[in-house]
């Protein structure tokens, strides 16, 4: 069984959900666990896409035991980024 719970959580409190998901490398966005200065949107949308996959699966989209494992699994999934896919991220 996947080790997500699925909670009610009002806007007012967005920051909580925040929290959760930061405590988690699997749900963490490559932006993230590479320690980019800017959080935007796309880190958000990530973060609900593996929560999605991994309640749909009922497994997560990337089992990595270490932030480096993590990274590693996206990257063998999703292929290494390039300067025309993730430019910021290049840098």
């Amino acid at each position: 069984m996947c080790g997500v719970k699925v909670v009610y959580i009002p806007i007012s409190h967005s920051h909580i959900l925040t929290l959760l998901i930061s405590h988690n490398a699997r749900y963490r966005a490559p932006e993230v666990l590479l320690r980019s200065p800017t959080y935007n949107s796309p880190i958000d949308q990530w973060a609900c896409g593996a929560i999605l996959a991994e309640l749909y699966t009922l497994r997560p989209l990337f089992p990595g035991s270490s932030e480096a494992d993590e990274i590693y699994k996206i990257c063998s999934v999703m292929g290494s980024p390039t300067m025309r896919t993730w430019p910021e991220g290049i840098k």
